[in-house]
């Protein structure tokens, strides 16, 4: 279907696309004919799926595992299938002879138009089947109805609301201050967060992707139907509020797993994934944690959106 002559660079999930004020890898998806429905008598509701979205170490993951206790949903950690599924289909009718890069890699059109025409949509089909298949085996010990998928980067977004108006976005946002801090204890930890070209980000630049992964989830989430946005110390310290505010948002009552859960899992997960001791532990701590000059550099790189969020 699509020959691919060489790779210049590649992007894995640990790599930040920091520099740049808007990602602009990503392909879109040509819009369909028809938006993704549901069967009446299924009561799974594949229309309406739940987006989780925010910057790296920004409490997603905590938010997703909490979820999860649900009985009734069924949300992935980071699965890259919404990239793949959108990567995948613009490929299938790139014209004939036609060269593109994307991500760093450089793909040629195989398929004559008069093919791609009609091949590009049942391919699409397929593969949203497919998806859907995934969740029903990945979560084949539970009856579920919400479904969705926990995103680090935002480039899929404006696909995702095509493709699914229905959708529902919860984004979760941390102050970038304690963000900065926990991105460079969690690389030293893991040696993750690099640039683009494998070296390890300073931080005016991990400051600098903070402020652009959440400018671009802001104008991006204009074009979504229905968005919660929360904050990850209100998920800590007012954690039944918010959790039920959540819920509600997602269409779902209230359920007790989801306490016992957070009461009896919550900070062993937290130490699997997270910098400090505990989840109250994380927050504020580039009061005590971050030299002078480097909060300066926070307020210079992060000041306006902390404003926005209330920091």
């Amino acid at each position: 279907m699509i020959a691919i002559t060489h790779k210049t660079n590649t992007l894995c999930c640990h790599t930040w696309p920091y520099r740049r004020a808007r990602v602009t890898f990503l392909v879109s998806m040509k819009a369909t004919n028809q938006p993704a429905s549901s069967d009446d008598n299924d009561p799974v509701r594949w229309d309406t799926p739940v987006f989780v979205v925010s910057a790296g170490r920004s409490g997603s993951t905590h938010l997703t595992n909490t979820l999860n206790s649900h009985p009734d949903v069924a949300i992935t950690h980071e699965s890259n299938i919404a990239h793949y599924i959108s990567l995948t289909h613009s490929l299938s009718y790139q014209p004939l002879f036609t060269v593109r890069e994307i991500g760093g890699f450089r793909f040629h059109g195989l398929i004559p138009e008069q093919y791609a025409k009609n091949f590009a949509g049942p391919l699409l089909d397929g593969m949203m089947a497919a998806w859907r298949q995934l969740y029903r085996t990945e979560f084949a010990h539970k009856p579920f109805t919400v479904w969705g998928d926990k995103f680090q980067f935002p480039e899929v977004v404006p696909d995702l609301i095509r493709v699914f108006p229905k959708a529902r976005f919860v984004y979760i946002v941390r102050d970038g201050r304690d963000v900065a801090r926990s991105t460079v204890l969690h690389r030293e930890r893991y040696d993750t967060e690099h640039t683009s070209d494998g070296a390890p980000m300073t931080f005016p630049e991990i400051c600098q992707y903070w402020t652009n992964i959440n400018q671009n989830l802001i104008d991006m989430l204009k074009g979504a139907s229905s968005v919660l946005r929360i904050r990850y110390e209100d998920l800590i310290l007012k954690q039944d509020q918010t959790i039920t505010e959540v819920l509600q948002f997602m269409g779902l009552s209230v359920d007790q797993n989801i306490f016992q859960e957070l009461q009896s899992k919550a900070e062993e997960r937290f130490r699997s994934h997270g910098t400090s001791k505990s989840p109250k532990a994380s927050i504020g701590r580039w009061h005590q944690e971050l030299s002078e000059d480097e909060k300066r550099i926070a307020q210079a790189e992060q000041g306006k959106l902390l404003a926005e969020f209330g920091y």
